[in-house]
């Protein structure tokens, strides 16, 4: 994995899930800030997330809120094994 040298704010969604926890272990020991977009409900950030936006990836004043400030985004929240290709489409592609 090739980490960048700039250690600015970076912007994790899906940092909770198990590809996302090991990104942000990396930028972390890179010495990167992380901030994590997690699911409303979530009550802990994940281990070495510096700051955390709660809600929902679909609503955008909560997208503003998140890259605010993060001058690195690193999407891999996912729909897993949803049956609604549009909500899949609109997530990674819009």
């Amino acid at each position: 994995m090739v980490i960048s040298t700039d250690t600015g704010m970076t912007l994790v969604t899906g940092a909770t899930g198990c590809l996302g926890n090991f990104v942000v272990q990396a930028l972390a020991d890179a010495r990167h800030e992380v901030r994590a977009l997690v699911r409303s409900g979530t009550e802990m950030p994940p281990p070495r997330v510096k700051s955390m936006v709660c809600g929902d990836l679909f609503d955008r004043t909560v997208l503003r809120r998140a890259v605010a400030g993060a001058h690195t985004v690193v999407h891999l929240a996912d729909l897993a094994q949803t049956a609604e290709w549009h909500r899949a489409e609109r997530m990674n592609v819009q």
